[in-house]
């Protein structure tokens, strides 16, 4: 009892037919292979990238955070200030060093009845000075926008007057 005839009839599509599955199962591992490894590669880069936007976006993070930490033990010194029982206030903490950890332009202090209780911007010098008149206009107009005048503080980011 024979499986398969003799005869090359039933032989050779038989052959041509092992050799093409033969050669398509080669082709795809290989097509595979490198299609793989060219997306490995690209996942790779991305993650890469997506690791250093994130450590840039932690740094600028803890350096904001680090700027009002720094800063912070000094509000309430603020707030004894503006209740009238620490008038040294200003002129012990307020430097240069308060406006680069604020990242701010000027600083006002406004009284409960709206009146400007201490003002100071930063100079070119690093030194402590007046508003300039652009600063004090804008202090102006951001105390009636917002309604301050409740012992609120402007502070503006730097660039912004």
């Amino acid at each position: 009892m024979r499986l398969l005839p003799r005869s090359l009839r039933y032989r050779v599509p038989l052959v041509i037919l092992a050799v093409f599955l033969a050669v398509a199962a080669v082709f795809m591992y290989g097509l595979s292979r490198i299609v793989f490894n060219s997306f490995v590669e690209v996942e790779r880069t991305e993650i890469v990238k997506d690791a250093q936007r994130a450590e840039l976006a932690l740094n600028v993070t803890l350096e904001r955070l680090s700027g009002g930490a720094a800063d912070w033990a000094k509000w309430t010194d603020a707030y004894e200030y503006m209740a009238g029982r620490a008038p040294q206030f200003a002129r012990e903490n307020v430097d240069s060093t308060t406006f680069v950890n604020l990242d701010s332009d000027f600083i006002v202090f406004y009284g409960y009845d709206g009146t400007i209780k201490w003002q100071g911007a930063a100079t070119a010098s690093g030194e402590v000075g007046p508003l300039s008149p652009e600063s004090r206009r804008v202090s102006r107009r951001l105390h009636r926008l917002r309604g301050w005048g409740h012992g609120q503080t402007n502070a503006l980011p730097t660039g912004s007057t």
